[in-house]
């Protein structure tokens, strides 16, 4: 199954992590009590705070890498701008993907 696929199939992205003040911790999103999953205590929260990083920067991660791809012997002002866009969402775990998905390939 390739990303895109399966993108269609979860739910909307960007996913949050929410904690409660009775330890219940969850994954879910912007859009309220839509949890995706419900957090045990056997995983460390740093691992929380990966899952959802890596699912919110994946996707325009690979379509940047894919735009520089597509345009390697174009202009590639743009897809350089757009990747290392993304890198730097990517590398730093205290953000946020500035759009909720990918961009459209041009």
């Amino acid at each position: 199954m390739k990303l895109h696929q399966i993108i269609k199939q979860i739910t909307p992205l960007p996913w949050l992590f929410y904690a409660c003040d009775d330890h219940d911790n969850w994954i879910g999103t912007a859009e309220g009590d839509d949890r995706i999953t419900t957090l045990d205590g056997n995983t460390q929260p740093t691992d929380h705070h990966y899952l959802i990083h890596a699912a919110n920067v994946l996707p325009e991660l690979l379509a940047a890498a894919r735009n520089l791809q597509e345009n390697w012997e174009r202009n590639l002002t743009e897809p350089m701008a757009r990747l290392n866009e993304a890198i730097k969402i990517a590398e730093d775990i205290h953000t946020t993907p500035l759009r909720s998905k990918p961009r459209k390939r041009k």
